[in-house]
């Protein structure tokens, strides 16, 4: 489509993803136009702005949106978890979406719902998720649950502390955030994110999801109150 543009138009125009000398993904608007130099040879001048603060931005209130629509029309948390997992995936482009409720009889994590973008499929880490319960402190959920704050990692597959390691490895799971869902300064439960690619750590992101679980806590305690 790029060459088709340029041959038939003589320019193109769009948004790319670029990435910094130190990994980290950037969106760029993009001009393209074909020119000739002193030789008379066909060469490409490109031109191109830096538009990721745009784009963040504007992800951030349609996920804000989204969570808002859901929790509006829920009556429980639980009941609302599948919907919000997807939402906030897929606006953040995240493959696989798992939530975590906090079991208090059995001071563990457990596993509640899962979402998962329908071309990828993630069967051994899923069905290891639903199998086990996560305690305080274990795993990327279980650090998330004693911290009290988002947490991220840029390869679960490698992580020594995860019990879900070998899984991970076999799913092709890599790059992973969590964070928590507060009611006061109860943990009720986590959601976590992953994707197929090793990610580094994106704090703008860490403190979207940090005022979204705030949010799903408030939902929580106006639910409690009704």
């Amino acid at each position: 489509a790029f060459d088709a543009s340029l041959a038939d138009k003589g320019e193109w125009a769009g948004e790319l993803t670029h990435k910094t000398k130190d990994g980290r993904p950037i969106v760029v608007e993009s001009r393209c136009k074909l020119i000739s130099d002193h030789t008379g040879a066909g060469v490409v001048l490109e031109c191109t702005r830096d538009i990721t603060s745009r784009k963040r931005t504007a992800q951030r209130l349609a996920i804000e949106q989204a969570v808002t629509r859901i929790l509006a029309e829920s009556q429980t948390l639980a009941e609302a978890g599948s919907d919000l997992l997807q939402a906030i995936a897929e606006g953040m482009d995240w493959d696989l979406a798992i939530f975590w409720m906090v079991d208090r009889k059995q001071q563990a994590l457990s596993c509640l719902e899962t979402w998962h973008r329908p071309a990828k499929s993630f069967p051994r880490f899923i069905t290891k998720c639903r199998q086990i319960g996560l305690a305080r402190g274990s795993d990327l959920p279980g650090r998330v649950w004693v911290d009290k704050v988002p947490l991220w990692a840029s390869d679960i597959a490698t992580a020594s502390d995860s019990i879900r390691k070998q899984s991970a490895v076999d799913d092709g799971l890599h790059g992973a955030f969590a964070f928590p869902v507060m009611l006061r300064d109860e943990v009720l439960a986590v959601a976590e994110f992953a994707s197929d690619t090793i990610r580094p750590e994106d704090p703008d992101l860490l403190r979207i999801v940090q005022a979204i679980g705030s949010e799903m806590g408030q939902f929580v305690e106006r639910v409690r109150a009704e």
